[in-house]
């Protein structure tokens, strides 16, 4: 199966047939291995109807990165309960939320929690830009049009600090 990486709703339109044929691959496999478990990561607008797709034919799903429900509204907490066996939680807080609505979730931490900044390189790195540096970063994601995004965005030069804010681009 071919990866299929989209953002913002643009780029989606640009790739449907792709989508399509993805999503049609994945109903495919499921309908093909009545032992599978649906393992979708992230990317709601698309895996909660794969996941009711695999509820209906019988398989057990365990949702991976819990959609933000806390940004984006409760009716995804709905479609949880009724289409998903289990939701990994990347954020603690999110037991709460998802226990008060009776949706089956257990955290298992955020990747990035085993980091250890080093608070020593700190300095060293403010030494070593000087003064005039924004400290602010802009990491990029997986997707191509991210990590171009990123790269432009990086690209610009800082202007001179203004007073009273941190940071200013020309």
């Amino acid at each position: 199966m071919e990866s299929v990486a989209v953002m913002g709703f643009a780029s989606i339109l640009g790739r449907l047939p792709e989508i399509r044929r993805a999503r049609g691959e994945i109903v495919r496999l499921l309908e093909a291995h009545p032992e599978a478990i649906f393992l979708p990561i992230d990317s709601p607008g698309l895996h909660l109807g794969l996941a009711r797709t695999a509820r209906s034919l019988g398989r057990r799903v365990v949702y991976y990165v819990c959609p933000q429900i806390w940004a984006w509204g409760g009716g995804r907490i709905r479609r949880l309960k009724q289409d998903v066996d289990l939701t990994l939680l990347l954020f603690r807080f999110e037991s709460e939320l998802l226990a008060k609505e009776g949706v089956p979730a257990r955290w298992v931490g955020h990747p990035a929690g085993a980091l250890r900044p080093d608070p020593s390189r700190r300095v060293e790195l403010r030494k070593a830009l000087g003064s005039g540096w924004c400290r602010s970063s802009r990491g990029a994601g997986s997707r191509r049009c991210a990590v171009i995004s990123c790269r432009c965005w990086t690209a610009r030069p800082a202007s001179p600090p203004i007073p009273g804010r941190a940071c200013a681009w020309r």
